[in-house]
Parts: structure tokens; C-alpha cells; sequence
């Protein structure tokens, strides 16, 4: 005698293991967004806040681990977005620095970004609350794009930009450590901010302090 299963269908789930399977590390913020194009159930489970906070912190655990005060934010979606979209921005200024500061180069050692540029970098940066670690974000992605000798002006661009974004937060951190009472100011959190400032290239954070 033939056995006959029931046909279980994705909708069949319920919202509770749906939740669990698209906080997979497999599943990426864009397979989120056609999920919840699918139907306004998928829709609202996507909408989850702590779904989008666990992407941010699989996907891009570099920013994750310097964002300060992530127990204020009350939108992680929107976050997302917003590290997304600073992600073109940042390549089209990039992109763009080469033709606009051509012009004045002289000799190759004297190459410094002019200040309308750095006026636009300093839009985006304080634009957002973490706009300067989704700009860094950014400027990673550039300079680690292809191999070394691959799009070698635009990671030299991106270089001379990181170094300005870092040394600003650099600068807002410690006004922060200097505002608090001597028994707060470690030693190991001033190494950690000069050492910032000196290798503004270099992902620094107290884990590895």
C-alpha cells in the first residue's frame, strides 16, 4: 500500500523557525530583501530588528566591533541601509578624485587631497551618528578590492581618505577620554587611540589590546 506525505510548503513554517533560518550567515541582506518582497508575512518577519543587527555583525564584523553605543540603536534595518548606501557614495567620491585633483598635481611627493575635497568628506562622515565607520567601511572595501597592483590610484585616494576619516575619530574619541574622571582613563585605552592615530590604515580595537 502506498504511503502518502503531506506537501510542505516555506509559508508552512512558522514564523518563529522562518526567523531562525534567515538569520543563517548563508543568507545575505539582499536574499532579505527578496524575502520580503514575497508576501507581507515574510515582509514582517524580515522587519525584525534584531534579524538586521545579527547581519550587520556576521557580515561586517570589522565595523561591528567599532561601533560604539550599539545598545542606543533602535533601528539596525535602517543601519543596514544606511552602510549600504554609504558604500556608493564613498566609491563614486573615490572614483571621481583622480580627474578633479589631476590638475594640481606637481610632483608626486606633494600629492594632498585639496580642502573642497576633504569639506565633502566631512559631509558624509558626520552625517549619521556611524557614518564614519560606514565610510571606513567603504574605504575598506576599495583599498582590499582585486589584488595590490589592481586600481592603484583609486586605493591611493582611498588611502589619503582614510587616514583624514580615522584621525577625525580619532580626534572625537579623545576629547572623550580626556572628559572622563582620571579613575576611568585606562592606559590601555590611551595606547589604543594613539596607536590609532599613528596607523590610521590599520584596524585597531581594545580586543587586541
Amino acid at each position: 500500500m502506498d504511503t502518502f506525505y503531506p506537501l510542505w510548503s516555506f509559508s508552512d513554517l512558522p514564523d518563529e523557525l522562518l526567523l531562525r533560518i534567515l538569520s543563517c550567515d548563508c543568507i545575505t541582506v539582499f536574499d532579505l530583501c527578496r524575502a520580503a518582497a514575497t508576501c507581507s508575512r515574510l515582509n514582517n518577519i524580515v522587519e525584525t530588528q534584531n534579524l538586521w543587527r545579527l547581519k550587520l555583525m556576521h557580515h561586517w564584523p570589522k565595523v561591528w566591533d567599532q561601533l560604539p553605543y550599539k545598545k542606543k540603536v533602535t533601528d539596525w534595518h535602517d543601519e543596514v541601509k544606511q552602510l549600504m548606501c554609504f558604500d556608493r557614495q564613498v566609491q563614486k567620491l573615490v572614483s571621481s578624485l583622480s580627474s578633479r585633483l589631476y590638475q594640481n598635481l606637481r610632483l608626486a611627493s606633494n600629492v594632498h587631497l585639496t580642502s573642497p575635497v576633504y569639506n565633502e568628506v566631512d559631509a558624509l562622515v558626520l552625517s549619521t551618528n556611524y557614518a564614519p565607520y560606514y565610510v571606513l567601511n567603504a574605504l575598506r572595501k576599495i583599498v582590499e578590492n582585486g589584488s595590490q597592483f589592481e586600481n592603484m590610484t583609486e586605493k591611493y585616494y582611498a588611502l589619503k581618505v582614510m587616514s583624514h576619516v580615522r584621525q577625525g575619530i580619532c580626534i572625537r574619541e579623545w576629547e572623550e577620554f580626556m572628559a572622563r574622571q582620571p579613575s576611568q582613563q585606562s592606559l590601555e585605552m590611551g595606547a589604543l587611540l594613539v596607536a590609532k592615530w599613528f596607523q590610521p590604515h590599520t584596524d585597531i580595537n581594545i580586543k587586541q589590546v
